[in-house]
């Protein structure tokens, strides 16, 4: 919050090594720092927001958590923290891949930059971070009709079945214990994404897929700095992913894992 800038671009789960290698096809040259992020996005909220100079910001959100309907998320309400936020979850999201479509969080975002250009904008896509979009993978509650009328109860009962299978912030250390446990004894119960993920693919699928992700992100990054060059953006991430790295799949709460807590920092000016 104390550096200079218009427009900060969030790219959830970015990792810093990845994005140092593909951000040149995509960004102006620029300059490119590594910094430190958080363990996952409700532990950068809290970090990042916790001081009262965000009355300023429009935040223009492809993230659920992060929401105009005052429906906090955990001890977050965004609606008490920016003056405006934009609910690029809902307009821009596509139930096959089952995540919020770059393209349309882009518009939202240009949008909200033209209606308020006297005050600083946050975007945040939710990209690179999965559902991938070569590999779809619907989460236990995708056949619910009543969830798919509203991608925020899908959100909050996810929400809920992590707290059901053991999978909450105070249990998060013993994750990857944990489904390894439920495979060997052939148990399907109460699987989340992350679960999912992690028995139906392996490493070199996980970086591909999280590869491509991040290109598709990269190229909306790329028309929202094109078309407000003189403004001063930056581009950065909540926290990075881990693919196995100590043992660790995706991120854990509170983890300390250095693919996970270095992020991309890079501004255009």
């Amino acid at each position: 919050m104390e550096e200079q800038w218009n427009i900060a671009v969030i790219l959830d789960a970015c990792r810093y090594d990845v994005f140092k290698e593909l951000y040149r096809n995509y960004l102006q040259p620029g300059r490119l720092e590594r910094r430190l992020g958080a363990s996952d996005t409700l532990d950068w909220l809290h970090t990042v927001f916790s001081r009262n100079k965000t009355k300023n910001i429009v935040y223009v959100s492809a993230h659920p958590g992060i929401n105009s309907k005052n429906i906090p998320w955990g001890r977050f309400n965004a609606c008490e923290k920016f003056y405006k936020v934009y609910d690029a979850w809902l307009s821009g999201w596509d139930w096959e891949i089952g995540s919020a479509l770059p393209t349309e969080v882009a518009k939202t975002a240009i949008q909200a930059i033209n209606e308020h250009r006297d005050r600083r904008i946050i975007i945040h896509f939710i990209q690179p971070h999965f559902p991938y979009r070569k590999a779809p993978c619907p989460s236990t509650y995708s056949d619910l009709k009543s969830v798919k009328k509203n991608p925020l109860l899908g959100f909050l009962l996810e929400k809920l079945l992590r707290r059901s299978s053991l999978l909450n912030r105070n249990f998060s250390r013993i994750r990857t214990s944990y489904w390894k446990m439920k495979k060997t004894l052939k148990l399907n119960f109460l699987e989340d994404l992350n679960e999912i993920y992690w028995k139906k693919y392996n490493v070199k699928d996980l970086r591909y897929f999280y590869r491509d992700n991040l290109m598709w992100v990269l190229e909306s990054v790329r028309k929202i700095i094109e078309e407000n060059e003189d403004e001063e953006i930056v581009v950065t991430s909540d926290h990075g992913e881990a693919f196995g790295e100590n043992g660790e799949f995706f991120h854990l709460y509170n983890t300390m894992n250095p693919v996970v807590r270095r992020v991309p920092f890079w501004r255009n000016n």
